[in-house]
C-alpha cells in the first residue's frame, strides 16, 4: 500500500469522523453547526436538515476505501453503514416531518441515530 493511498484512508476517516460528529451532537448543537453552515442566525422551525445526512452519504460509501488502506477497521465501517442505513430508513416523501428542526428536538428517530452515531464514533 503506498503513503498516499494510507493519506486517502485517513482523509476519508476524517471525514467521516465529521459527519458522525455532527450526527451525534445533541440538538441544540446540531442547530448551532446548521446555522453556521447555511450563514443564517435563526433557522424556522420547518427548515430542512437533510444537510446532516447527505455529509455521511457522500463519504459513507468510501468507507470500504479507508478500511482498505488501514484508515478504519472493518467493524467501525459497518458501524458507519448502520447509521447511513436508519438516516435512509427515515428518508422520502413521507417522512419529510422528520428533517425539520423540530424533528431534531422531538423525534425519538433522531435520537436512535443520535446513538448510532456515537457509538460508531467511538470505533473510530
Amino acid at each position: 500500500m503506498s503513503s498516499e493511498d494510507r493519506q486517502r484512508g485517513e482523509q476519508i476517516r476524517s471525514m467521516i469522523v465529521d459527519a458522525l460528529g455532527h450526527l451525534a451532537d445533541p440538538a441544540d448543537r446540531q442547530l448551532v453547526y446548521l446555522q453556521g453552515l447555511f450563514g443564517r442566525s435563526v433557522l424556522p422551525a420547518d427548515f430542512n436538515v437533510d444537510e446532516l445526512a447527505l455529509e455521511l452519504n457522500d463519504v459513507a460509501l468510501a468507507a470500504h476505501l479507508a478500511v482498505a488502506a488501514g484508515g478504519m477497521t472493518a467493524e467501525a465501517a459497518s458501524a458507519v453503514a448502520r447509521v447511513d442505513e436508519a438516516l435512509a430508513a427515515i428518508s422520502g416523501t413521507a417522512n419529510a416531518p422528520l428533517w425539520t428542526v423540530t424533528a431534531l428536538f422531538d423525534a425519538l428517530e433522531w435520537e436512535r441515530i443520535r446513538g448510532l452515531a456515537a457509538a460508531a464514533l467511538a470505533l473510530l
